[in-house]
Formats: C-alpha cells, sequence, structure tokens
C-alpha cells in the first residue's frame, strides 16, 4: 500500500466533503482506503476539526433531521444508523435533544402513508400489518400501538395485544 503525504490526504478530504457531511470515523476509512498513514489522518482530521468542516455533533443533527424529513422512521433505526456512521451514544443523545421529536406524530405519519397503498384487508389484519411494519421503521411497540390506536383509518379501536 503506498503512501500518501497530508496535503493530498487533504486535498482529498476536502474534496469528498464538498459533496456531502462526513462524521470522523467516516473519513478516517475513507483517508485509510486512500493510503495514509494513522499520523497523517489524525494531522487532516484535526486541521478539518479546527477549520469546523469536520463536526460529529452538527453532523448527527444535520442527519438526524435528514432522516426525518426522507423517510417517517423511529428513534431506535436512526440511533442505530448513527452508531454505525461512528457516531457515539452521547453525540446522539445530544442531537436528538436539540430535535425535539415526537416520534408518536412521526409513526402516525409512516402509518398514514402505508394505509395508503394497503386494500382489503379485515381490521385485525391491517393493525397487525400495521404494527410490523412500524415496528420494522424503528417504532418501539408502545409507540406502534399508541399510533395504531390514535388511528381514525383503522376501523376497529380493540387492539388486539401484543407481546412486546
Amino acid at each position: 500500500m503506498k503512501t500518501a503525504s497530508p496535503k493530498p490526504l487533504m486535498y482529498y478530504a476536502l474534496d469528498i466533503l464538498s459533496r456531502r457531511r462526513y462524521s470522523i470515523v467516516e473519513l478516517r476509512k475513507k483517508l485509510a482506503l486512500k493510503g495514509g498513514t494513522e499520523e497523517e489522518m489524525d494531522k487532516v482530521v484535526t486541521r478539518l476539526i479546527e477549520l469546523k468542516y469536520l463536526d460529529d455533533d452538527e453532523f448527527a443533527y444535520l442527519f438526524l433531521e435528514n432522516e426525518l424529513r426522507r423517510s417517517p422512521q423511529g428513534l431506535m433505526a436512526i440511533k442505530k444508523k448513527l452508531k454505525a456512521k461512528g457516531i457515539s451514544s452521547s453525540i446522539i443523545e445530544k442531537a436528538l435533544s436539540r430535535n425535539e421529536i415526537d416520534e408518536l406524530a412521526v409513526a402516525r405519519t409512516a402509518m398514514q402513508k402505508k394505509l395508503r397503498n394497503i386494500h382489503a384487508l379485515t381490521p385485525q389484519k391491517l393493525q397487525q400489518k400495521i404494527f410490523r411494519f412500524l415496528v420494522s421503521r424503528g417504532f418501539s411497540s408502545g409507540i406502534a400501538l399508541k399510533a395504531i390506536k390514535s388511528s381514525k383509518s383503522i376501523e376497529e379501536q380493540e387492539i388486539m395485544s401484543f407481546e412486546d
């Protein structure tokens, strides 16, 4: 593997950061693929943090906003995605507290979108299908049940008990 000097690594980092935001861990992986040593990557990452081009707090906040705008999903799913991008739990919690998300409202939005595409099911089958859909989107079972109970689109108001 060839080694790169910090200057070309910096240019490469600036180039990819001009296209989209990256977490520190993601950027380090990209720089490693480019052949950077630990010392060179440390210099580049430190300088980018000083220049405020790299900031995990801001990355997590913007990622969270973008994910919720793009596709309604639960906080568990978003947390999992942020963890996969190398964001620490404390930074994730800070981003969540900055956004003040009403997860029940997001679940209702996801459910309403799903209901547009579901036809000819009994109320019980519909409830089961919506419950599985919401849980698969990262909503807790409690939030999923609350969203289903509060839905006016599902005719039957009695919700069968689901095991958590």
